[in-house]
């Protein structure tokens, strides 16, 4: 699904990448998406990974309401420990965007719901 930021020349998506059916790698059916983040607290995106010498990795995109404007945060978290490596890239950029906003969880207005047309505060 395509959706439309309020900025309106930033695009996310949100459930992955498609190919045309008749194309190499092409899937039919439900593909399996490890960025738990992706559609909260103001988080649209990008990229979850891990190894076992990178450790957890997230490459992220969170739209917040920052000083009475909608803010685009983009950030990556690298080498985060732990057995559950996503989880914990997940965990860390969640709190980098909150100490970025500037606000505790209880106070953070993240993004509305992309799909409707109206985005005002």
């Amino acid at each position: 699904m395509e959706v439309q930021a309020p900025h309106a020349r930033t695009r996310a998506i949100s459930c992955g990448a498609f190919l045309p059916a008749n194309q190499p790698g092409a899937v039919a059916g439900t593909v399996h998406n490890t960025n738990t983040l992706l559609g909260h607290n103001g988080f649209v995106g990008v990229k979850t990974g891990s190894t076992a010498a990178a450790g957890g990795c997230f490459a992220f995109r969170a739209i917040r309401w920052i000083d009475g404007k909608w803010t685009t945060i983009t950030g990556v978290v690298l080498g985060q420990p732990g057995h559950n490596q996503i989880a914990a890239g997940l965990a860390a950029a969640d709190a980098m965007v909150d100490r970025i906003a500037g606000h505790s969880r209880r106070q953070v207005r993240a993004m509305p719901d992309l799909r409707q047309r109206d985005v005002s505060p």
